[in-house]
């Protein structure tokens, strides 16, 4: 971890004061008025203050590299499970917060804004909600594939599901990139069991096969099935602010 007094000996080193300290890879350190920043890419994972307060970002990166910059400069502790970060060090333990935006931890990682207890079970009741939600969608979905046949997708799709960023296309693990039009039409589609192609072709890419087209055609629904559950689970983080 990084103490503020141990920011303060690393920036001094810094070639470049404007963008800071390179401390790791596409991770810098730099000073705005008297809080450190450190940045991962284009997003400010961690802030640290002069009473050696750390404030946590994941500004919707939910990544593997995300979690070990954090961990890495912060005593905060936390872990993924089905892409969900809980606070805490023991996996086993039930009812563990949910990392959000904006938490704070001391020097000794000791969590200071954790929600009220009525808060965290409202949060617990909304994830299972989610799960069931997602669950019930990817049976009816390979049971559509299975009756109907797999289709190719069309421009008649769902658009939020035909289309992403222009400029990037699909993006492995750029999840924000990938949602150009928003992740609350996810829940329609589980409401309504609505089911496009666009989809699961969406999906095939975003997991990166080296050959989604063999994939498709393949017509494996245990691999189709498998892969929706990892699309739809990196993004449990967005799709829970809509439940």
């Amino acid at each position: 971890m990084l103490t503020y007094s141990d920011c303060k000996e690393e920036v001094k080193r810094a070639r470049n004061k404007e963008k800071g300290k390179k401390i790791d890879h596409n991770t810098y350190l730099r000073k705005e008025g008297e809080i450190f920043f450190i940045k991962l890419h284009n997003t400010d994972i961690v802030m640290i203050d002069p009473g050696n307060i750390y404030t946590h970002f994941h500004g919707g990166w939910i990544t593997v590299t995300t979690k070990d910059r954090i961990l890495k400069f912060s005593p905060i502790s936390f872990y993924q499970k089905s892409h969900v970060w809980y606070i805490g060090r023991y996996p086993h333990k039930k009812d563990n917060p949910v990392f959000f935006e904006g938490i704070q931890c001391n020097s000794e990682g000791e969590v200071l804004n954790l929600p009220e207890k009525k808060e965290t079970e409202k949060e617990s009741k909304k994830r299972k909600a989610l799960d069931k939600m997602i669950k019930e969608y990817i049976q009816g979905y390979i049971l559509w594939i299975k009756e109907t046949g797999l289709k190719d997708p069309l421009k008649g799709d769902c658009m939020g599901c035909l289309f992403v960023d222009a400029s990037k296309g699909i993006v492995k693990g750029g999840l924000h990139e990938n949602e150009s039009m928003g992740f609350d039409h996810y829940i329609s589609h589980f409401e309504e069991s609505y089911f496009v192609p666009s989809l699961l072709w969406k999906a095939i890419n975003e997991r990166g096969y080296s050959n989604p087209s063999f994939i498709w055609q393949w017509g494996d629904v245990d691999i189709f099935k498998q892969t929706l559950q990892w699309f739809f689970n990196k993004r449990k983080a967005e799709l829970l602010k809509y439940i």
